[in-house]
């Protein structure tokens, strides 16, 4: 899907170009705090609830 959106858009002007990188800059931004969340959320279950990770 995002590579649709980037051949569009190099085939397109400037502003479009632009445009499509904020995007995917956004998407890349949103998907990493995603992970760094659930990692973050991960390691503390981990620290304080260990019995959960014995099994």
């Amino acid at each position: 899907m995002l590579g649709k959106i980037f051949i569009v858009n190099f085939k397109g002007d400037q502003s479009s170009i632009t445009l499509g990188l904020a995007i995917a800059l956004v998407v890349l931004g949103y998907l990493m705090s995603l992970g760094i969340n659930c990692i973050h959320k991960y390691y503390l279950m981990k620290q304080y609830r260990p019995e959960l990770f014995h099994k």
